[in-house]
């Protein structure tokens, strides 16, 4: 599972310097810095996203979708990372590998998280 982990985090690093970011910064990757994390006081928890990077001077999010993940942690992480976006006038994105799409779109639907879902 790991090597795959790999996989997806570098295909979405890839993706997001295609696409014209900068100052990207990226969890568990050893030449780039990691990104900051927020505490979720309430459940003791902390969220960073997978991914944060600039362009045009605005602040974009990205994390992957994970069925391992708690459900009701995934949903603060995606509102925080949307709301932080919003904030930065940026992007929320979501990177989605083969088979969690309609669980994702379901997702975001259903708690009205604004994000762009991008299939890996």
């Amino acid at each position: 599972m790991a090597e795959e982990n790999t996989t997806v985090i570098d295909d979405a690093l890839s993706w997001v310097k295609k696409k014209g970011y900068s100052k990207i910064k990226a969890s568990g990757i050893e030449d780039l810095e990691s990104p900051s994390s927020f505490m979720l006081k309430e459940e003791a928890i902390s969220l960073s996203p997978e991914i944060t990077a600039v362009r045009n001077g605005r602040k974009s999010y990205f994390d992957i979708a994970s069925k391992e993940e708690d459900k009701k942690i995934l949903i603060s992480k995606w509102k925080l990372m949307e709301q932080l976006a919003r904030i930065k006038n940026g992007n929320f994105f979501i990177f989605v590998p083969f088979g969690l799409k309609a669980f994702t779109e379901r997702i975001c639907k259903k708690h009205n998280i604004n994000a762009q879902l991008v299939s890996l």
